[in-house]
């Protein structure tokens, strides 16, 4: 709904998603390989105002001109090619601490988050930093929830959420594209991962343990070094049970280490906040 965009680049997202869907649906005899060859053949440009009330008129308080246009379709095109659902990624990038829920301007607030992303999203940037900061927010804030479910923050389909990273990264950043392989792996060691926080134990009480299995989150989000991160795969990997070859500790070296604690913390957090979350996705866990 349109009415559910408040901010400047979550606005434009939204334009820019609506006129490649107009024309492919107005143009039938336009096929999509078309529309994208003539796009890309051609530049074009987009030019987006944004007015706001101003006394008894309007006043134009933004301006920009989109130069990426066949980029950002493009990236529509890719996206959707792998099962990205737009209208399930856009509601679940709303979030709210819940101790600003009743703050007069908790719709803006709810959205702050979806802006950033959405604003990098159409300008090609990493994302990867900030869902990684994303899922930790949720995981703290389900972790409340189980003590006051007052303090919800509303359904998320983690799964969705893991995938459009995991696709959109592949897509602009140069380094993951050439290693798919790598992300894959860290993808699934961090599944193990989370898994392994939440089945500890002879009779598991998997919350109960999503709570107690924070403090190896936070130690790998701590790992800013390479040679700590490897150590606190270790020291998890003694904990629980973790199937990775040494070939896949040999393939991260300096340069790759980063981006692939990132994907391993977010993908453990993904196991973890589904299992929190009020109703379950259904999905195979064991393979995300």
């Amino acid at each position: 709904k349109s009415n559910d965009f408040v901010g400047v680049n979550e606005t434009l997202f939204f334009l820019i998603h609506c006129l490649y869907k107009e024309v492919l649906r107005t143009k039938p005899q336009i096929n999509q390989s078309e529309f994208r060859r003539t796009i890309r053949d051609r530049p074009i440009g987009l030019v987006s105002i944004r007015a706001e009330a101003f006394a008894s008129t309007m006043r134009p308080k933004h301006f920009e001109y989109v130069t990426h246009f066949s980029f950002v379709t493009e990236l529509f095109y890719h996206l959707e090619k792998e099962g990205v659902n737009w209208r399930d990624i856009i509601q679940s990038l709303k979030i709210l601490k819940p101790s600003l829920g009743q703050n007069k301007n908790r719709y803006e607030l709810e959205r702050q988050f979806r802006e950033l992303v959405l604003g990098k999203v159409i300008k090609a940037k990493s994302i990867l930093v900030d869902m990684e900061g994303f899922f930790d927010d949720c995981y703290g804030y389900l972790l409340d929830s189980l003590n006051d479910p007052l303090k919800g923050i509303g359904y998320k389909r983690y799964n969705d959420l893991l995938d459009f990273v995991t696709q959109y990264e592949r897509i602009i950043n140069h380094k993951i594209m050439t290693d798919k392989e790598l992300q894959d792996k860290a993808i699934k060691l961090g599944a193990q991962i989370g898994q392994g926080i939440l089945s500890y134990g002879e009779t598991p009480e998997r919350k109960t343990n999503a709570r107690q299995g924070r403090k190896y989150i936070i130690s790998l989000r701590k790992a800013n070094q390479y040679d700590r991160f490897l150590q606190e795969l270790a020291r998890i990997q003694s904990r629980f049970t973790l199937n990775y070859s040494r070939d896949f500790l040999d393939s991260i070296d300096e340069e790759r280490f980063q981006w692939v604690r990132q994907f391993v913390i977010i993908s453990a957090l993904n196991q973890i906040n589904v299992e929190l979350s009020p109703r379950k996705q259904d999905s195979n866990q064991s393979t995300k």
